[in-house]
């Protein structure tokens, strides 16, 4: 499997109009897999306050489905598996 080292996953998902699938666990412990979704943060300030918090928030583009995903427990982004360090 390919890799992404934390801080470029952090800059990928941070770009406007960034479309992106991610795999993470839910604060219940379930791993749930989605794509097709962006950042909901519309401007810099609020993407740079989010991550601060510890939270991605975003879109599932096919449903409008809006969610809040903790930054952490996103384990794949866009098929590679995130490397912490």
């Amino acid at each position: 499997m390919r890799t992404i080292y934390f801080n470029e996953f952090l800059s990928e998902v941070n770009k406007p109009n960034s479309v992106f699938s991610l795999g993470f666990y839910k604060a219940n412990g379930i791993y749930v897999e989605k794509s097709n979704i962006m950042s909901r943060s519309s401007h810099f300030g609020e993407r740079k306050k989010f991550n601060r918090n510890g939270l991605l928030r975003c879109i599932e583009r096919s449903n409008s489905q809006v969610f809040d995903v903790t930054i952490d427990l996103v384990m794949n982004f866009n098929g590679m598996e995130i490397v912490r360090i």
